[in-house]
């Protein structure tokens, strides 16, 4: 990627932010019993110190966001700048994209072992709302979380 990012952090209760690989990924690891209530993350470009993302999150989960120009999904681009709000009591993300075509790519985190989810395009609704269901698995169960994407209109 050649960019050198700086990450700022409000909550120490997130103990671990790094990158993962060479596509640019941070990945949040939180202990699963602390609380992680009203969390903003922002990483920054380090050279010039604007914002490329900033995520607002609530609950016990840890994530995995993506950064740069690498799709996810072919002709799809990642989304350089989202706010994603997270909620222990609902499983809907909202996320609001600076571009008009994006995907997150999202990885919570137990105890242990990792949880994976697997990201399934949906419907599209109006002009604005793509509905994106990411699949969640865990040792326990396995259940869909709603993503309700919003893009700008032009």
């Amino acid at each position: 990627m050649g960019k050198d990012l700086a990450v700022e952090n409000s909550n120490p209760a997130v103990h671990a932010v790094r990158r993962v690989g060479s596509q640019g990924h941070f990945l949040f690891v939180h202990n699963f019993h602390e609380t992680v209530q009203h969390t903003r993350i922002t990483v920054h470009d380090a050279e010039n110190g604007s914002a490329v993302w900033t995520l607002s999150l609530s609950g016990r989960q840890g994530l995995m966001l993506p950064y740069g120009g690498v799709p996810l999904i072919p002709n799809r681009l990642h989304i350089l700048q989202s706010t994603a709000e997270l909620s222990r009591t609902e499983d809907t993300v909202t996320i609001y994209p600076s571009s008009t075509e994006g995907f997150v790519k999202l990885q919570w985190l137990g105890d242990i072992r990792p949880e994976f989810v697997s990201l399934t395009e949906g419907t599209m609704v109006g002009m604005r709302e793509r509905i994106v269901t990411i699949q969640w698995e865990s040792q326990e169960h396995s259940r869909p979380i709603h993503i309700r994407c919003h893009w700008p209109r032009n």
